[in-house]
């Protein structure tokens, strides 16, 4: 209804005649479903009603029930007159990046960037550099970043100078050194101490002795264990165990736990896998062939320098002992 009273109003055969009313209808605190309805409907407005409109667009900012992702929709619209673009598009950063300063809609913005680098190609750059300086110094995840590097249109606009800037962003990312194996995890966190001492050190296997009898050693060897059940057994690398009492979630650790004995000598030996150097192996080759396209597609600059591997120190110093062969440690323990 509002569109279609602004339609009216602003009308050629009409706009003289209802001057004051249409100041009065601009100037009304109207809601955001009303101004996207007039705006998305105001190319076909006529030159004279452009002031009115750009008036509309500059309530676009201060309204609080339109938010980011309806602004998108207006922008990336076609619907708008060229001269209100700039305007709409510094209200979408306005109101995307608030607080965190991260886009509250990850696929809204980056239909606004791919539509912006479109401009810029456009020669309309100058015009939104402000805003596309907004979006590239912003926390734009490794996903936001990937996903938007990926797009067929920022492909095709690899020489603009923000995709650029992207790119060297995603690149210092994927810039990482090659995993070397060892049995150090020293990113591996548990509430047991002697089990934290074991994950951090050298040693491939190691039994700790944590008394309470062996259902007590059953529900710590599940804690402990990233396989499928407390005896190690399972061929597969699984990070997420509901019961765990060790960082799981973070993909920190891999190894599989045998409990035994009973009463006070109820004890777990954990054997650590290769599960956990596989993955990070996996992880760098993803990495390295991303980086390597990335810089096919978008030159990329100088090559980042290599970014030292959580651990990294801890395991050169101690390659001649990543290698020996299973030993096991006793530990008193409470248990998990």
């Amino acid at each position: 209804t509002a569109a279609r009273v602004f339609a009216w109003l602003t009308n050629k055969s009409h706009a003289a005649i209802y001057h004051e009313a249409i100041n009065a209808f601009v100037a009304a605190p109207l809601v955001g479903s009303d101004l996207e309805a007039i705006l998305l409907a105001s190319k076909a407005a006529g030159e004279e009603a452009q002031p009115h409109v750009m008036r509309i667009a500059q309530k676009v900012t201060t309204c609080s029930t339109i938010n980011s992702d309806s602004i998108a929709t207006i922008l990336i619209s076609g619907s708008l007159p060229a001269s209100v673009l700039p305007t709409i598009a510094q209200s979408y950063v306005q109101k995307a990046f608030v607080g965190s300063h991260t886009a509250s809609n990850v696929q809204s913005l980056i239909k606004v960037f791919v539509w912006l680098v479109k401009m810029a190609q456009a020669g309309h750059g100058a015009a939104y550099a402000g805003v596309l300086d907004t979006i590239v110094t912003a926390k734009l995840t490794a996903a936001h970043l990937q996903t938007i590097l990926k797009m067929p249109e920022i492909k095709a606009a690899g020489a603009n100078m923000h995709v650029q800037r992207l790119a060297a962003m995603r690149l210092v990312q994927l810039t990482k050194p090659k995993p070397v194996f060892s049995w150090h995890m020293p990113l591996a966190r548990s509430g047991n101490a002697s089990v934290n001492a074991f994950f951090h050190g050298p040693k491939e296997s190691a039994t700790l002795v944590i008394g309470g009898g062996i259902a007590n050693a059953r529900n710590c060897a599940r804690q402990w264990s990233t396989f499928n059940n407390s005896r190690g057994y399972g061929s597969s690398y699984k990070y997420s165990n509901s019961n765990s009492d060790i960082s799981t979630k973070l993909k920190t650790f891999s190894a599989r736990t045998v409990e035994g004995g009973t009463g006070s000598n109820a004890r777990v030996t954990i054997t650590k896998t290769r599960d956990h150097f596989d993955h990070m192996m996996a992880e760098y080759k993803k990495d390295e062939a991303e980086r390597a396209q990335l810089m096919a597609l978008f030159g990329g600059g100088k090559v980042p320098a290599k970014r030292a591997h959580p651990g990294a120190a801890v395991a050169s110093s101690s390659s001649s002992s990543s290698s020996s062969s299973s030993s096991s440690s006793s530990a008193s323990s409470s248990g998990s």
